[in-house]
C-alpha cells in the first residue's frame, strides 16, 4: 500500500475501508499521488536553503514575495530566501539573530535596548556596507515589529588600519569601506 492510499483509507469509515471497489480506487489514486506527496514532504522539510537550485529559488521568491535583482548571485538569492523564510514567524531576539545569521555577508550581532526599544544589527566581520544589503534590510524590517526601531551599525576602516596599509592597498579599496563613503 502507498502512503497516500493508507492516509485516504484511514479517513473513511471502517466498513468502507473493507470494500474492494473503494480499496481499488484508493490504490489507483494513491499510486498516482505518491510522487506528489513525496515532493510536498521534501519541500515541507526543506531547511537547507544553500542547496536550492535557480528554479527552486524562483519558486520560493514567488511564494515569499521577493523580487530577485539581475545583479544577485544564486548565493544572494538563497540568503534572501532563507532570511525571509525565517522571518515568517512571530519574532524573538533569537529569531532575529537567526535571520541575521542566515545572511551570508558576514557575522552580524543583534542587540536590543529595552529603554529605547531599538534593535541594533552590528556587522563585525565585513568592512563597509555589505553588497546586497537591501534584501537583508527588507527581511529584517518585515520581521521586526513595527513599534521597534532598527539601527544598522557597519564597521569601517579606522585611521590606524589605513596607516598600516600601503598606498596600493588603499587605492584598491572601495569607497564604502571608509566612514561617510558611498
Amino acid at each position: 500500500m502507498s502512503t497516500v492510499q493508507d492516509y485516504a483509507l484511514e479517513q473513511l469509515h471502517w466498513i468502507m475501508r473493507r470494500d474492494p471497489w473503494i480499496r481499488e480506487i484508493m490504490r489507483a489514486g494513491g499510486g498516482q499521488l505518491d510522487p506528489l506527496a513525496e515532493q510536498i514532504v521534501a519541500m515541507w522539510h526543506q531547511d537547507d536553503f544553500s542547496a536550492l537550485d535557480p528554479e527552486q529559488c524562483t519558486y520560493y521568491e514567488r511564494l515569499l514575495g521577493l523580487i530577485a535583482g539581475a545583479a544577485q548571485t544564486i548565493a544572494d538569492r538563497r540568503s534572501a530566501i532563507e532570511a525571509a523564510w525565517k522571518s515568517a514567524t512571530p519574532p524573538t531576539m533569537a529569531q532575529i539573530q537567526e535571520v541575521a545569521d542566515s545572511w551570508r555577508a558576514g557575522e552580524v550581532t543583534v542587540d536590543y535596548d529595552y529603554e529605547t526599544m531599538t534593535v541594533t544589527l552590528s556587522f563585525s566581520s565585513v568592512i563597509g556596507i555589505p553588497h546586497d544589503i537591501g534584501n537583508m534590510k527588507a527581511a529584517i524590517e518585515r520581521f521586526v515589529p513595527a513599534h521597534l526601531t532598527v539601527y544598522w551599525d557597519f564597521r569601517y576602516l579606522t585611521i590606524a588600519e589605513c596607516e598600516a596599509k600601503t598606498l596600493a592597498e588603499i587605492e584598491a579599496l572601495e569607497i564604502n569601506n571608509f566612514g561617510g563613503g558611498g
